[in-house]
Formats: structure tokens, sequence, C-alpha cells
């Protein structure tokens, strides 16, 4: 009698199947761990952009326990960006040039099986405005109240108005 040991067989992450664009795992930025390819699969992942955000996606990895590259795709399956090297993880950035939805691939080279983990950045074109400290001032009723001084790192954001008051004896000079 001879006893050998089977082979272990790949074990597909828990977002199977997201082997193509229909069935790509929505994702959203971030670090996402414990996930593999296994022999001729594909991850798909689906994320959404505004023109001119900024994407960097990474994947990590060994490279000695098989390469994987990384694709970024636009809704028509057209290539926007890719990392193919031969080191311990893929690195694409990429400028969106329009509002919608975008894809990850990624892919073992040659039917390579390795787990790797994904990570997602996303910056978005236009920063968001952040009030000052003085908020909510924005009517004359809740004006915030301030004493003589210099004031610095006041913020006013589109649409928004800010109100002020201070408190004048007889006689005192203001300068703004």
């Amino acid at each position: 009698m001879q006893v050998e040991p089977a082979a272990v067989s790949c074990r597909d992450d828990g977002l199977e199947e997201n082997d193509t664009l229909a069935t790509a795992t929505p994702i959203a930025a971030g670090n996402h761990a414990n996930l593999a390819i296994c022999a001729n699969d594909m991850d798909f992942f689906v994320f959404s952009v505004n023109a001119g955000d900024v994407v960097q996606a990474g994947i990590s990895f060994s490279n000695a326990e098989g390469d994987l590259d990384l694709y970024l795709l636009d809704s028509a399956g057209t290539l926007l960006a890719y990392s193919a090297g031969g080191e311990d993880g893929e690195l694409l950035t990429h400028t969106a040039a329009a509002a919608g939805s975008l894809y990850l691939a990624v892919l073992g080279l040659d039917g390579a099986e390795n787990g790797y983990a994904l990570a997602l950045t996303l910056e978005p074109a236009v920063q968001p405005c952040r009030d000052d400290l003085y908020e909510e001032n924005d009517t004359v009723q809740t004006a915030a109240r301030l004493a003589a001084g210099l004031y610095e790192g006041l913020a006013i954001c589109p649409g928004d108005q800010d109100y002020f008051a201070i408190t004048l004896n007889q006689g005192d000079t203001l300068g703004v």
C-alpha cells in the first residue's frame, strides 16, 4: 500500500464568483485582505469615481508563491492602467476622465495561484470644503461673537455666509 498526499486545490476567497465585469464585487476605498486567485481565475472589483478623482490601487503578495498582475478598466472593458511587474506587489495610479464605474482586475500570470491583499485609495478632484470652528454662524441671529484680536484659519464654503458680531464702545475704532 502506498499513500500519497493529494494536492491541495486552491480555495477561492469569499468574494467569488467575481470572475467577469458583470459579476464584479463592489468595493469601497480601503484595505481588503484575505483574497485569493486560483489557476486561470480572475477577480473583478467595481467602484465609483467622479471626473478628476485620482485612483491609486495596489495588491500585496509574495511573488515567489505566484506572480499576480493588476489592471484598471472602464465599464466597456477598455484598459486604462496596469501594473505587471515581477515584485512582491503591484501598484497603479490613474486620474478618472469622467464620472462612472471603474473596475480593478487581478490575474495570476500564466495561471499562477496566490493569496493577496487589495488597497484602494480615491483622492477627490475637488476637496470638500470644511467650515471653520465658528459655524453655525450663517445668519445675523447666529453671528459668532468675537473679541478684539487676530483671527486666522477662517473658512467660508460655497453657498455659505458667515456673520460675526463685535461689541464697540463709544470712541472705539474698528479696523478689519
